[in-house]
Parts: structure tokens; C-alpha cells; sequence
């Protein structure tokens, strides 16, 4: 009986690789090859439709928008493309109809077989890929348009600052020029804030500090430390009452107006303005972040603040990407010149502490003002002047968060709170002031802990006499331990 030859079956073996790898273009969306058709060729005109309908046909992706037969077959030959499987239309009719009004929708339904898997109607399809197209070049074309209205608006703002003035001037004619605004300093009624707000000396050598009437302050600070409450409460200080201050002039009655976008209107009066203002004293306008800018000015022109406050650049509906608010601002620093305000602006900062919004927006503003939470006390935060145009810079005050509002602490009157490894409770040092350095012992104290911290020397016989012979009870257990301690 004859075997059977046995036979072995080879396969192939699987690599996971192709023998060949076809290279696929990405497709460009046609809104990009509209706008860069339009700037290329300059065609923004209203004739110019035909033109750019006939460009965006060079590409593969809208062969289908030709309607004629045998123009769509020419053009595939010549290119080397081939026509669109009936799936591939179907998938496109399917995507349009995903996306279409409920009108549009019956349309491309009708381009359709009962069950939705063929298209019956070819050339509708053609007619209705084409009108789509127009559409979307009538669309670019309409925010281009407004997009060039827009700077237009924005150029004839900053234009309107140097109309009728000349290219150049001597500064000394600058100086003498009545036209010219002179710089007017709004008090706060103390004198520490008026101080680190900036100051001119005046023919007796006093200081005449405040905020500086039309200027822009950009303030930059990590989440929870105290933006908002700080704004509130130096709105309810400029906003109340007339009062006068410790140099006899009058400060208050201003009229307030505060945008911010995190809450309403009236959960912000609830949870913030109804602790620090009052109905019947402070004069304050409340606004939203969602409303756009050109609301904002014709709000200003309306309400005539000499406040404004920005709660914060981030919640803005059209300040989303930095240039936006770049331009924002340029238009804010006008009309705070134009009208008259005082304007702070709210910003958020990243992870390395700067400013968020571009590396310009700082050199945009006329002051800035950086805040950071005190590492020794949970409820104080400090506000350093990083930035302050024609005045002085680089002071730093020290607030602190009470129940419901915060208050500014008077670095010879104010305590400090330490907290050490230790002595991990929270304990008040003192608020006695040494009379040497007019300085409270507390900040001595301070200054000692961060000395020994960074490891530099403390000087022999630095805590001499500060508890001693004083009323103030004596926190440590053996102090003369403690001075040789940190002495030694």
C-alpha cells in the first residue's frame, strides 16, 4: 500500500512589520489652506471667491466638491489620485450629517439608501460637498475681517494718545507743558501703605506717598494666598468715607468698580464685600469677567470709577491666550490715562513663581506687585513692590489674615509668629519695641532664627536685655541657655 508523502505547510513569519510602509500626508484642515490661501495670494477681496474655491480643489481632500464628471476625472488623472470609494463618501456623508443643522442633516440623509450604507444620490452629494466648501470660505473670510476690525479699533485707540503731538520734544518743553497730566498721588490714610505705594518729597521734605492716579498694578500671587481679600479690603479703604489722613489731606469716597468672574455677583457680596463694605457707605459697582471689553469701557464711561479692579486676568472671556492679554492691557493703561482710574489687575503664577500671561505682560504695566504666604505664619502674607515706574521699588509689607478681612501689619507695632522645629505650636514672641532700633523684639528674634537657618553668626550679646526687666512673660524655660545657644 502506497504512503502518503507527508507535506509540511511553511508560513510566513510574522515580524509585525510591513514589507511596505506607504507614506500618508496629514490633511489640512481647508479653514487653515483658506486663510493661507487668502495671505498668500492676497485674495481678500469679494470677487475673490472663485479663485480660492479653485486653489482648495488642488487638494485631494475636496475632489469631490467638483461637480462636473469629466473636470473631476481630468484633474484625478493629472494629479494621480484616485476617485473616493463609495465608503469613504459614505463615512464623509455620515461625518457632515453628525454635524449639520437639522435642515442640512435631511439633506445629506437624502444622498443616502434607506440603510445609509450606499449612496444613491451622487450627484446631490457633488452639489451639496461644493455649497459646504463656499460656506467655510465665507466663514474665514467673515473672522478675518473682524479679526482686522478688531486691530483696527485697538491701533486707532493708541493712535489717539499721540495725535497732534510730535515725533520728538526736549524734555525740558515736556516738563513745562501744561497739556501734560502732573502726577497725582491718591491716599490710602496710612502712612506705611502710602509709603511703599511710592512717594515725592516735597519743599519741606515731607513724603507724599499714595497710589498714582492712572496707573496700571499688576498682581501676581500662588492661589490662597489672599488676592481677593487684600483688593476688598483696600477697596473698602479707598471706597468708604471721606476721612483725612495723618498729613491733613482727605482720602476716601471713591467710587469702586470691581470685575471678577469666580463667583456671582451675589455670592461675592455675601462671601467677601458684606464683611469689609457697607450698603450705605461704599460706593461699588460689581461686574463680571465674562463680559467683553468693549462692555467694560462703555461700563467705565457710564459709572466714572476712580477704582477698577480686575479679579483676575485668568477668569477674562477674552484674554485667553497671552496676546490677547497683551493687547487688553495696552487698551486698559488708555483708558485708565483717558478716564481717570486707578486700575489693579489679578494674575495667577506658575510653578516658579512668575507672572502668568507672557514674559511681556510685566514690562507692560506701570508698577507690579508679587505676593508669597509668610513661612513662619500660616495667616500672614507678604506684598513686595517688585515693580514701580518713576517711584521707589522693592518695599515689602506684611499682612495678615483676621476672621473676616485682612489688616497690614506695622513692622514696630505688629508682633511676628515663629514657628521652630522645637516648638512646633504657634507661640506670640512679643510686641514689645526695643528702643535702640525702634524695632519690635519680635523681628530681633526673627532675624536671629534666619541668621542661625542660612548658618551665619550671630553677634555675642544680641538678646541682651530684651526680656529682662520688662513685663512681657518669658517664653523659654532658661533664656540665658538660649542666647548661648544661638551665640554659640
Amino acid at each position: 500500500m502506497p504512503t502518503k508523502k507527508r507535506t509540511t505547510k511553511k508560513t510566513a513569519r510574522k515580524t509585525g512589520t510591513p514589507d511596505r510602509i506607504e507614506f500618508v500626508a496629514p490633511i489640512t484642515p481647508n479653514d487653515h489652506l483658506i486663510r493661507d490661501a487668502i495671505k498668500m495670494f492676497n485674495l481678500s477681496g469679494s470677487d475673490d471667491g472663485p479663485q480660492i474655491l479653485g486653489l482648495l480643489r488642488q487638494h485631494r481632500q475636496n475632489i469631490d466638491t467638483i461637480v462636473d464628471d469629466d473636470e473631476r476625472v481630468a484633474i484625478c488623472a493629472e494629479k494621480g489620485w484616485e476617485e473616493p470609494t463609495e465608503a469613504e463618501r459614505v463615512a464623509i456623508i455620515h461625518d457632515f450629517i453628525k454635524s449639520s443643522g437639522e435642515k442640512s442633516e435631511s439633506e445629506w440623509v437624502s444622498c443616502l439608501s434607506a440603510d445609509r450604507r450606499r449612496v444613491v444620490d451622487l450627484h446631490k452629494y457633488f452639489k451639496l460637498r461644493a455649497q459646504r466648501l463656499r460656506e467655510q470660505i465665507r466663514q474665514v473670510r467673515r473672522k478675518i475681517r473682524e479679526a482686522e476690525k478688531k486691530m483696527l479699533r485697538e491701533m486707532s485707540a493708541h493712535q489717539s494718545q499721540i495725535e497732534g503731538n510730535p515725533l520728538s520734544v526736549s524734555w525740558a518743553t515736556a516738563l513745562d507743558d501744561e497739556a501734560h497730566i502732573p502726577i497725582e498721588r491718591v491716599p490710602t490714610g496710612d502712612q506705611l501703605l502710602d509709603e511703599w505705594f511710592g512717594f515725592e518729597l516735597s519743599e519741606n521734605g515731607e513724603k507724599i506717598g499714595g497710589m498714582t492716579q492712572g496707573h496700571t498694578y499688576l498682581v501676581g500671587a500662588e492661589r490662597g494666598m489672599g488676592k481677593t481679600r487684600w483688593l476688598v479690603e483696600m477697596c473698602g479703604r479707598l471706597c468708604g468715607p471721606r476721612m483725612i489722613d495723618y498729613m491733613g489731606r482727605e482720602y476716601g469716597g471713591l467710587r469702586g468698580l470691581y470685575i471678577q468672574g469666580e463667583e456671582t455677583p451675589q455670592r461675592f457680596a455675601k462671601m467677601f464685600a458684606s464683611k469689609v463694605w457697607r450698603p450705605d457707605v461704599h460706593d461699588v459697582h460689581l461686574s463680571d469677567t465674562a463680559v467683553f471689553m468693549a462692555q467694560h469701557e462703555s461700563l467705565i464711561r457710564q459709572l466714572r470709577p476712580q477704582l477698577v479692579i480686575i479679579d483676575s486676568k485668568d477668569m477674562m472671556k477674552d484674554w485667553r491666550h497671552p496676546r490677547d492679554a497683551e493687547n487688553a492691557i495696552k487698551l486698559y493703561n488708555h483708558w485708565a490715562e483717558k478716564y481717570g482710574f486707578i486700575l489693579f489687575v489679578i494674575s495667577h503664577v506658575n510653578a516658579k513663581g512668575e507672572i502668568k500671561g507672557g514674559t511681556n505682560l510685566p514690562h507692560m504695566v506701570r508698577a507690579v506687585i508679587k505676593g508669597y504666604k509668610d513661612r513662619h505664619d500660616p495667616h500672614s502674607f507678604h506684598l513686595l513692590m517688585d515693580k514701580n515706574r518713576g517711584s521707589q521699588a522693592n518695599g515689602t509689607i506684611r499682612w495678615r489674615h483676621e476672621e473676616d478681612t485682612v489688616h497690614l501689619v506695622d513692622p514696630k507695632k505688629g508682633h511676628t509668629v515663629v514657628r521652630t522645629e522645637l516648638s512646633p505650636d504657634m507661640a506670640v514672641l512679643s510686641d514689645t519695641i526695643i528702643e535702640a532700633t525702634a524695632r519690635p523684639v519680635s523681628s530681633t528674634l526673627l532675624d536671629a532664627v534666619e541668621s542661625a537657618e542660612r548658618g551665619d553668626s550671630v553677634e555675642a550679646g544680641t538678646f541682651d536685655g530684651l526680656i529682662d526687666g520688662s513685663d512681657e512673660a518669658d517664653t523659654f524655660d532658661d533664656w540665658n541657655q538660649f542666647d548661648d545657644d544661638f551665640e554659640g
